[in-house]
């Protein structure tokens, strides 16, 4: 394992996309998320509005009063959200329509940037990818007018790994759009181990392109088996990996994604984010 990075204060989040999936349980709501990440000791929060997996905010039902109640249940659990995660389809029509709808919420909420995918599926992003391109001038323009981030994570389609991302967002060269890097999707989706990419990114990739992070353990080297643990009891050097943000300049938050798909129930959800807290714990000085 890496020598432990140097300490640079910044956010530490946990989203309730994936230790509190709503669409496995109805148990998990919003609030009861919001109860299990303060009951962590965690401050800030990366809200979901996943439809399909967890639909914390629901979109096209989104209003005055909806934002009234999640600001309420922050306030109460003493929670300051950072970042909203959106599943869309950036190719299409539909998919930049929802975007719109999520920097209504983000922008009534006070979150500062939004996370998705330029597509959750596609057969042949190489192919799709300049539908994407041909949609940036309009999506740039609904960013600008709430002023906020869009950060691409590295997950299905043609941003699998940080490389990929870099490719993009040099194409692209607008200051709104950034990567969200994945250390954990990196693998599953693009074969790469997360301090190798980081490293092939390229020199001062890090500190410009990337706007946020999600932390994130796997159980095994197998490609495409969802399976991300409490951390520090899969196979990802979460030293290595914090080393080559902090050296390559990234001082931005991080989400702390725990995905157990509900098993075990919300005891067992509560118990795996704090152990995961406390892990993280050994690699700030």
């Amino acid at each position: 394992m890496a020598d432990r990075p140097v300490r640079v204060d910044r956010p530490i989040l946990c989203g309730t996309t994936s230790t509190y999936p709503i669409d496995f349980s109805s148990d998990y709501t919003l609030e009861r998320a919001l109860h299990g990440i303060h009951q962590a000791g965690l401050t800030h929060v990366e809200i979901a509005a996943f439809k399909g997996y967890c639909e914390h905010i629901a979109l096209d039902r989104f209003d005055e009063h909806v934002a009234g109640e999640v600001a309420s249940m922050l306030k109460r659990f003493e929670l300051t959200p950072m970042t909203l995660s959106v599943s869309t389809d950036l190719t299409g029509r539909a998919g930049v329509s929802d975007l719109a709808r999520a920097a209504d919420v983000a922008s009534a909420l006070g979150i500062p940037v939004i996370i998705t995918s330029i597509q959750e599926t596609a057969d042949d992003p190489e192919t799709t990818l300049p539908l994407f391109y041909d949609r940036v001038a309009e999506i740039d323009q609904i960013l600008s007018s709430h002023d906020l981030t869009l950060a691409l994570e590295t997950h299905r389609g043609y941003i699998n790994t940080g490389v990929r991302g870099v490719e993009v967002l040099e194409h692209i060269n607008l200051p709104r759009f950034k990567l969200n890097y994945d250390m954990a999707n990196v693998f599953n989706r693009g074969g790469a181990v997360p301090e190798q990419d980081l490293a092939a990114m390229g020199p001062d990739a890090i500190a410009k392109h990337i706007g946020h992070v999600h932390l994130k353990d796997k159980s095994n080297w197998v490609m495409g088996d969802r399976t991300f643990p409490t951390f520090g009891t899969g196979i990802l050097d979460f030293g290595a990996v914090l080393d080559a943000l902090s050296t390559g300049g990234y001082t931005g938050a991080m989400t702390l994604e725990v995905e157990l798909h509900g098993v075990g129930g919300l005891d067992n959800l509560d118990r795996s984010l704090i152990a995961s807290c406390e892990y993280l714990e050994q690699f700030w000085k």
